[in-house]
């Protein structure tokens, strides 16, 4: 069965960074043969990045400007007036300011958070069950049934809830992978839109909320374990669904 644009277009940007696996992959490239839309934006991503590839982003100061700058500060050396003195004070504070913005603008150009490649796998994890039948494992609404379901097949046991009286029915449960780890991927429904809840046992701080192609994720920790809800739903329902089940 074929894939539509909606489904496609998020992974658009991972099929390109070679993160998919094989089966995604053609189910992918099958779809781009087909679709002058979403095989336009894709090649769209190619240029923007056969661009920044081709663009150099540091840039070497020429000889003569270091000449100048070292000529300047010989100057300073010597006996002046106060007034010059201050006036070249300043000027090697510029030059010390110009330096360190540079490398701010460096630091931050590398700087990555530590969890962003979580909230990438758990932002794919989603995708990846909307595409295939890989939604659920066990089907059940019963938390009950849900919850020793993942017996034997994580080295934890996940807290299952059924938040049915507040909108937000258990669907069933799946393992899933991510965070270098199998994890628990539960299922929740709320109306038309499903909400993949992600949680594994994690020393370090929960992801970050972050947003990204009409879908949404909210992360927490609590009693050592990392919970990340991701939907299409909007935001301030995923965020009253976090909060029900921290509760």
């Amino acid at each position: 069965m074929g894939v539509t644009c909606s489904a496609v277009q998020p992974l658009l940007e991972p099929l390109l960074d070679d993160e998919l696996d094989a089966a995604q992959q053609a189910q992918m490239r099958e779809h781009l043969n087909d679709c002058p839309t979403c095989s336009a934006a894709y090649g769209r991503l190619q240029r923007i990045r056969e661009s920044i590839q081709a663009e150099s982003l540091y840039f070497q100061a020429p000889e003569s400007l270091g000449r100048r700058v070292l000529s300047s500060l010989q100057k300073e050396a010597r006996p002046v007036a106060p007034e010059w003195r201050w006036k070249w004070m300043a000027v090697a504070a510029s030059i010390a300011l110009i330096l360190s913005l540079g490398g701010n603008v460096a630091l931050t150009r590398a700087y990555r958070p530590e969890n962003q490649a979580t909230v990438q796998e758990v932002y794919s994890g989603h995708i990846r069950s909307m595409l295939g039948t890989h939604l659920v494992d066990v089907i059940s609404s019963d938390q009950h049934t849900v919850k020793p379901w993942f017996g034997g097949k994580l080295d934890f046991s996940p807290t299952v809830k059924d938040l049915a009286s507040a909108g937000f029915p258990l669907y069933g449960g799946r393992v899933d992978y991510l965070d270098g780890r199998p994890v628990a991927a539960l299922v929740f429904r709320r109306a038309q839109h499903v909400i993949n809840l992600f949680t594994w046992p994690s020393g370090r701080p929960a992801p970050a909320d972050a947003s990204q192609n009409g879908y949404h994720i909210v992360s927490w920790t609590k009693d050592g374990m990392t919970y990340s809800a991701v939907s299409d739903l909007n935001l301030g329902e995923l965020k009253q669904f976090a909060s029900l089940y921290q509760n």
